[in-house]
């Protein structure tokens, strides 16, 4: 007879126990863990099983902390020795650009709690007397910091859920997994068949084996990596006390102590696969062969800075396959396309993340919902485009990298370009420095003649800070150009089409052909998951226009959420291109090119129009994100060249400036306005950032409804403000702690310089009660807290007159 249970999960490292244990502790106890062989005999067992909080993502952070207290508490709990030396761990930094970064996040830690200490050199070696402090700028120690032995953490998470009445199956590859008609699956191992309601893949480096066993890819890759253990030291063992973890990202090295001697890991440039056509059937609780040559001018870095390495002997190579994802956070959530399956794979420091990020799995699956925003480590960020090529670029870039500096405004190269328009050319004939969004290039800024078309990333104000104020001027005193391709479009058609729309989003679905309608889309919580402008554009047919990073996250949501008849969504966002033209020269621009009337009377603000531009089939729409003049020109991607060419043509008497996505970025910030990944998260309701006239209260049933109509009125937590900041040459980026005397009382949520008002703007989430116009705070950049004003208003165009006449 097959066994029900509510949930099998697949996998028996860190990952697979830590979901099965808070699955458990959340009342889900009828379920079952399916190991292959042995618990941790993936990449769990041979794991350094260091565990530190040096995050600049605040969610990885508190996440991070939710792993360490466990660390602390499992032995206690469950009488399973976890070996855990809490020690702390420093982090070092011998560059310029690395002690800011240090800085960020200490200020991040300062908002969650953690209470860093920064070292100098000669302090650090105090608590570390094996290091040297020369050209040491500074050392951040995390009191959380330490290492514990991943076989009897993982061993202490499988008795916590056992206890609690969930199973642990070892010795049980799972073989065939066959979809059911009512969502659950069908999971067959050699000696066993389960029906499971959900199944959770957690299969470490084997988890595409799983992912194809019902017909799917995850885009991750094994990479080798290497640590060493040392013959015992004298230095080491005539300490009294255990030094802290320590970290030098500046020399690709981790070190700590291990028995009377060192344990030292590395990230190499030469970075190899493992399994790269299919991990080998065989391959079991096992250690691949060393290659010393391929790290040793690491080895060579760390004798360096800890002089002690210069005599030590190798006692022991590890050289084991790690995870690794095309920007190294993991693969969580439902896998598009299917019903009742979960992913949690794609873990490079699972050791680290496992409790916490095991714990949001957890939420996932019982409660439809995290308490943390997990959208930068969904599944269903990346599409099939991710997968082949460009999962193996990027997982050679994201090792050999691992320890680089990685700022705020960053683009990976790798793997890249994957799609073009047809203007790529001509763009990046003009200076055009391109990044991507989910596969397509698009413009992040324009090099004029004699600038090198290349990103120098800083903290501080960066190589494009001139170009980008130039474009920003440009549109702002005449007309400029902006690439649209990006944006997300869905197309939803039917008879049910309306009806499903509103049940969808918080505003009404336009009634009337060619209106716009703007609306956000929330999650059972009210917690903000969408922003889209909504087109009808024929009787029973709507087109969505949305954030294109979110695309596969928008697009599960909406097949989830699907009646089962009268209302068919495609994702057309592939076959659309087009541009933005904004800047009080933008009428006149258009006008050029097409015979219809461009008069505010005749083609009003948030309408749309099928017109005809430079003989181009178009769909023209009255917005704009830069909050000037402006209209949306939405084409076949066909004709997304040559529309550039038309465009460009007939402005060049204007004075036409090509603009990226950064000089977007400036102008709409200057308008005090939000956009989906930094003001609008679902830790914010509409209500608190701006939005809440966009949401109808009063239509019928929609998705959030009912918490929402609870947090309008208990009011808001936070409060969406603009902030002038006076500092000199560092801007705010995001994430950095607002003040009101030595309490933090919010966070910026994204910075930037708005160049036509010539100021260095902010946007904020703050606590109501300091959110007045011309209220003094302050915001810690880099280590340096600058004099903040909360703005009144918009600082450009607060009326809105530009954009609506």
């Amino acid at each position: 007879m097959t066994e029900h249970v509510r949930v099998a999960v697949i996998g028996g490292g860190i990952v697979g126990c830590s979901v099965l244990y808070h699955l458990a502790e959340m009342g889900w106890t009828d379920t079952v863990l399916l190991e292959r062989t042995e618990l941790t005999a993936g990449s769990t067992w041979h794991a350094a099983a260091n565990g530190n909080t040096f995050m600049t993502n605040p969610a990885h952070m508190r996440l991070v902390l939710h792993s360490m207290d466990h660390w602390e508490r499992l032995e206690e709990m469950t009488g399973q020795p976890t070996g855990f030396h809490h020690v702390g761990g420093l982090l070092m930094a011998e560059t310029p650009g690395r002690y800011d970064e240090l800085m960020r996040i200490r200020a991040i830690g300062a908002q969650n709690g953690i209470e860093y200490e920064l070292l100098s050199g000669e302090e650090a070696c105090e608590r570390a007397p094996i290091m040297t402090p020369e050209g040491v700028l500074g050392v951040l120690f995390d009191p959380k910091g330490g290492h514990i032995d991943p076989y009897g953490l993982t061993h202490a998470y499988a008795k916590a859920a056992r206890n609690l009445g969930a199973r642990v199956m070892r010795n049980s590859p799972v073989t065939e997994l066959h979809p059911r008609a009512d969502g659950s699956w069908r999971v067959v191992t050699p000696d066993s068949e389960v029906t499971a309601e959900v199944i959770v893949n957690a299969a470490g480096f084997r988890a595409n084996e799983i992912a194809a066993l019902t017909h799917a890819r995850l885009p991750m890759m094994a990479m080798q990596h290497h640590y060493i253990i040392t013959e015992a030291l004298d230095e080491v063992a005539a300490m009294d006390e255990e030094f802290p973890v320590l970290r030098n990202s500046d020399r690709s090295f981790y070190m700590r102590r291990e028995g009377q001697g060192l344990l030292l890991g590395t990230y190499e440039a030469q970075s190899h696969t493992f399994g790269e056509n299919g991990i080998p059937p065989d391959f079991g609780q096992e250690l691949l062969p060393g290659d010393l040559d391929r790290i040793a001018p690491f080895l060579e870095g760390s004798m360096e800075r800890v002089p002690c390495m210069q005599t030590a002997g190798i006692k022991r190579v590890v050289n084991g396959p790690f995870c690794f994802t095309p920007d190294v956070h993991p693969l969580l959530g439902w896998m598009p396309g299917q019903r009742g399956h979960f992913v949690a794979a794609g873990f490079l420091a699972g050791i680290n993340m496992g409790g916490g990020f095991g714990k949001m799995c957890a939420q996932w699956i019982t409660e439809g919902e995290t308490e943390e925003d997990m959208t930068f480590a969904d599944v269903a960020r990346y599409g099939k485009w991710a997968e082949g090529e460009f999962e193996l670029a990027r997982a050679h870039e994201m090792y050999s990298e691992r320890y680089k500096i990685h700022y705020p405004s960053e683009e990976l190269k790798s793997g890249r370009p994957m799609f073009k328009t047809g203007a790529y050319d001509r763009q990046k004939e003009r200076g055009a420095v391109f990044g991507m969004v989910y596969g397509w290039e698009r413009p992040l800024w324009f090099a004029p003649d004699g600038t090198e078309p290349e990103d120098i990333y800083s903290f501080r104000r960066p190589n494009w800070f001139g170009p980008v104020g130039d474009e920003c001027r440009g549109l702002r005193e005449r007309v400029g150009i902006l690439d649209i391709q990006p944006f997300a479009v869905h197309e939803f058609s039917g008879p049910g089409a309306e009806a499903y729309l509103n049940h969808l989003l918080t505003n009404r679905a336009p009634t009337d052909k060619g209106k716009l309608v703007l609306s956000p889309m929330v999650d059972a919580g009210g917690g903000l998951i969408g922003d889209f402008t909504i087109n009808k554009i024929a009787d029973e047919t709507y087109h969505l226009t949305g954030s294109g990073a979110l695309r596969g996250l928008h697009g599960r949501w909406f097949e989830r959420h699907l009646p089962d008849s009268g209302v068919n969504v495609d994702d057309v966002s592939d076959e659309t291109g087009g541009f933005a033209i904004a800047g009080p020269k933008a009428r006149d621009l258009l006008g050029r090119l097409t015979n219809t009337d461009l008069e505010t009377a005749a083609f009003p603000f948030l309408a749309s129009r099928a017109v005809s531009v430079a003989g181009i089939e178009a769909r023209v729409l009255r917005v704009s994100f830069t909050g000037d003049l402006g209209y949306e020109i939405h084409v076949s991607i066909a004709d997304h060249g040559k529309l550039y060419d038309a465009l460009l043509d007939a402005g060049a008497e204007l004075g036409i400036v090509d603009a990226g996505s950064r000089a977007m970025d400036s102008l709409r910030l200057e308008k005090g306005w939000g956009r989906m990944g930094a003001e609008f998260t679902r830790d914010s309701t509409p209500f608190e950032v701006g939005l809440g006239r966009f949401v109808k209260l009063d239509k019928d049933e929609f998705i959030g409804r009912d918490a929402l109509m609870a947090a309008k009125q208990a009011g808001p937590g936070y409060v969406l403000v603009t902030l002038e900041i006076d500092v000199d040459d560092a801007d705010a980026w995001a994430n950095e702690p607002v003040y009101a005397g030595d309490t933090i009382i919010g966070a910026v949520t994204s910075g930037g310089f708005g160049h036509f008002v010539g100021a260095s703007i902010a946007l904020a989430l703050v606590k109501p009660e300091a959110a007045s116009s011309g209220n003094a705070l302050q915001v810690e950049i880099l280590g340096h807290r600058y004099p903040a004003t909360v703005a009144d208003g918009a600082m450009f165009d607060p009326a809105g007159e530009r954009m609506r006449n």
